[in-house]
């Protein structure tokens, strides 16, 4: 499975939803320097654990801080979940699952797209 451009996608998206009102970032521009699909490497797979579970904790936390009183258990454990799951990860294939379970179940759940502006719902 291949989902570099997955990754860069996901990686500049969360570092845009914080630093650039909601703006994807160019792909150097985030301040690591891990948004890009030259990263997503098995060698790397440390930097990508860590670029991945941190932009997940920023999607997930704006929910939290918006939604919370209306976020099941369930729900909530669910979004902190995926932080565990990737840092346990073995493989990039695991990883760009999650990255694309993350995408589909949350991302698509509680934010919009909008002229390539993503926006909490």
């Amino acid at each position: 499975m291949n989902c570099t451009m997955d990754y860069e996608i996901f990686i500049r998206t969360a570092f845009g939803y914080t630093t650039n009102k909601g703006e994807i970032i160019n792909r150097w521009d985030d301040p690591a320097g891990l948004a890009t699909t030259d990263i997503f490497t098995l060698d790397n797979i440390f930097s990508v654990k860590a670029a991945t579970s941190y932009c997940m904790e920023i999607f997930s936390h704006a929910i939290i801080n918006k939604h919370g009183e209306n976020i099941n258990d369930a729900e909530h454990s669910r979004l902190k979940d995926f932080t565990k799951k990737i840092l346990n990860a073995k493989d990039l294939d695991t990883i760009c699952k999650l990255i694309n379970e993350y995408n589909e179940t949350v991302i698509k759940k509680y934010f919009d797209f909008n002229n390539g502006i993503i926006n909490l719902r």
